[in-house]
């Protein structure tokens, strides 16, 4: 058939290689299309290939006066039936037999519109000004394009307008070379191979997950410098915002390259549900990492372990919070003393501005050691602020990721020394305070008498059933663990949801109607009481929703190779979750940015469940102290609004509800002004 063609065409050489060449570009040599740019065919301006980044691409040098031009019709229908995720990019030549005797833009364009093809045709693509794509003065952007990828044909047909051959010169008119999201070429096609059948190629390469490279050594680091994009590195209050915004241009799931660690990002709540819930098993576990985020050592306690030691302590651990009263009676009247003191510091107040994220802080705190150690402290204790103090230190010190773990000679940077003490310095703070705690329960132990999780730890270590799991370094993990799950998570989440009823004070006046409906005010706002009051629970949903305490999930790795959402993900790549671009898909949550409690409820008022509503993250991973928190959260949220009218210390200068990336989305400080009802 391909002779018959060239014979009709009137060439005197048909193709004697494989039509289709394939590139290979070594990885030490970090040049792609990104570092080019050509004239547009009017001199205008540029086609600058680094605003094409994410894009497949398709390089075609093209000719007017060709044999092959109606291949433009072909090239027309790819763009258009691809779209944006293809570009395809024309660069006239009159390399080959005077090909392209069009002096300027506007005579090429005439000759496609009135000649060939005609009938009024205009590319559905940009084309650059005339460009040499052989010889001596062949534009640098062929030069590197032509490297790496191996010719389609052996010999050279005649009609050739420049001097100076090599073997791996464009042949003629309408070879084309495929690009991928990287901005490597990957194959390269004879004039012979018509546009449509590039599609299937195409195709695979736009589904493939984008990998945005830069220098091996710090990967895409400095292309996040670039765009700055570096919530995974640093805190950001914009950073997460970004990443979603990236996955706009380069789909749900990509993937950064840090030095030599692959970070697959996902985005939207189907990837994240298809990856930590269908997939359980192969994402459920942790990397291990030099600094991890969280914790006295890697690959000890709950956070950072994984398989079977993290099974056991995960199911102790549970175990342990609801045998201590999460969802009890017991428990709920701890945690409704802590309101109580929050209520008498505000009342303490008389209306003049507060900060209350100090208070919420201690609040949390304060039930958790009633959880660990069988007491509660007063918020004047040196021991308890100094506690408080460290734990939140541990979050405000780390970042969702530390570059330390992917650039090791940041380790030893000023900066990196620095936070890498300050870290260790916070954790054998923690260790010391919890070593007098454990020695003391350690002395005065009795098997018949548990008081608290610290006396359940000891027995399940005595035990022997598991020792080498039960051991001195997780016990202090898993204490920690549980304190960050359960306080400082806990008291910033109350922080965001003060700071949504300043800023909506319509919604704070439903949420008052509804308790003083069901509950008055001669009592508390208890447990019971949840299920009669839909509204505000929409209301506490909405607000963990579009504050997003947690807008990444914390890293997991992928324990074997697998396919996600039909991309390959090889084994010991690190997964993180964007749970903020799952509370912001707008397949699941109509007007996203809007905060609308009745989002939450059915026709009927009833509460109404949302499977996109990850605030905990997802999977078996989900945070261990969620039954904690949500019970916190309502006593205190209800106790609160029905005893105060919050409102803002100045309206005229209303608080940000943009959050402060760290560990956890924090708000931006602020204060605010409480008077009873």
């Amino acid at each position: 058939m391909i002779l018959q063609v060239a014979t009709l065409l009137g060439l005197l050489v048909s193709p004697s290689l494989a039509l289709i060449g394939k590139c290979s570009q070594p990885a030490s040599d970090r040049t792609s299309i990104y570092d080019f740019t050509l004239p547009n065919i009017f001199k205008t301006g540029s086609i600058n290939f680094a605003d094409l980044r994410g894009k497949v691409v398709l390089v075609v040098n093209v000719a007017t006066y060709c044999d092959h031009t109606p291949q433009f019709l072909g090239l027309n229908a790819l763009q258009k039936e691809f779209g944006a995720d293809l570009q395809i990019i024309g660069v006239p030549t009159d390399q080959f037999h005077y090909e392209e005797p069009g002096a300027n833009g506007t005579e090429i364009m005439n000759g496609l519109k009135y000649v060939r093809p005609g009938n009024g045709f205009v590319p559905a693509f940009p084309l650059s000004d005339k460009t040499e794509v052989n010889g001596l003065h062949e534009h640098k952007l062929f030069t590197y394009l032509k490297k790496y990828c191996e010719p389609t044909d052996e010999l050279f047909y005649p009609g050739l307008t420049y001097q100076g051959n090599k073997v791996h010169d464009i042949r003629w008119n309408f070879e084309k070379i495929l690009v991928d999201k990287t901005g490597k070429a990957v194959k390269r096609y004879n004039v012979y191979v018509l546009p449509a059948d590039l599609r299937d190629d195409i195709r695979a390469e736009i589904q493939k997950s984008d990998v945005k490279q830069g220098f091996p050594v710090l990967g895409s680091f400095l292309d996040n410098f670039k765009e700055g994009n570096l919530i995974l590195f640093k805190k950001d209050q914009r950073g997460y915002k970004a990443y979603t915004k990236l996955s706009e241009k380069y789909g749900n799931i990509y993937t950064l390259h840090c030095g030599s660690t692959l970070i697959i990002i996902l985005n939207g709540y189907d990837a994240i549900n298809e990856a930590f819930v269908k997939q359980a098993d192969v994402f459920t576990d942790r990397p291990q990492l030099f600094v991890p985020l969280i914790g006295v050592s890697k690959g000890t306690g709950l956070t950072y372990n994984s398989d079977r030691p993290w099974k056991i302590l995960r199911r102790f651990a549970l175990q342990a919070l609801r045998d201590f009263g999460v969802g009890k009676k017991s428990l709920e009247e701890k945690v409704q003393e802590e309101v109580n003191v929050v209520m008498e510091t505000l009342t303490n107040s008389k209306g003049q501005p507060i900060r209350v994220k100090p208070l919420l802080l201690s609040a949390a705190t304060n039930i958790i050691c009633n959880v660990m150690f069988g007491a509660r402290f007063q918020y004047t204790d040196d021991r308890f602020n100094e506690l408080t103090d460290v734990l939140e230190s541990i979050f405000r010190l780390n970042a969702p990721f530390a570059k330390e773990n992917f650039f090791p000679f940041t380790r030893n940077l000023s900066g990196g020394k620095e936070l890498i003490s300050k870290r260790s310095a916070a954790i054998e703070k923690v260790k010391k305070y919890l070593a007098v705690t454990i020695k003391e329960h350690e002395e005065s132990f009795d098997p018949d008498n548990i008081r608290d999780f610290i006396d359940l730890y000891i027995k399940a270590s005595r035990d022997q059933t598991d020792p080498e799991i039960f051991t001195e370094a997780n016990v202090y993990k898993v204490i920690v663990d549980l304190f960050l799950a359960g306080g400082e998570t806990t008291g910033t989440s109350l922080d965001w949801s003060l700071l949504y009823m300043i800023t909506y004070p319509e919604i704070q006046s439903k949420c008052q109607d509804e308790i003083d409906h069901v509950v008055g005010k001669n009592r508390p706002v208890g447990l019971e009481d949840k299920g009669n009051m839909p509204y505000l629970e929409a209301t506490l949903l909405e607000i963990q929703r579009t504050a997003n305490t947690l807008t990444f999930s914390l890293p997991h790795v992928a324990k074997k190779d697998t396919k996600l959402q039909g991309f390959d993900i090889p084994k010991d790549a690190i997964i993180i979750a964007n749970l903020y671009s799952a509370h912001t898909d707008e397949k699941y949550w109509k007007d996203p940015e809007k905060f609308i409690p009745e989002r939450f409820l059915n026709e009927d008022c009833s509460l109404r469940r949302r499977d996109a509503f990850i605030p905990f993250s997802a999977g078996p991973r989900f945070c261990i102290g969620e039954p904690l928190a949500r019970m916190e959260l309502f006593l205190f949220f209800t106790n609160l609004l029905q005893r105060f009218r919050f409102s803002m210390e100045d309206k005229e200068n209303p608080p940000s509800l943009d959050g402060v990336q760290a560990l956890t989305l924090t708000p931006l400080p602020y204060r605010l002004v409480a008077l009873l009802r």
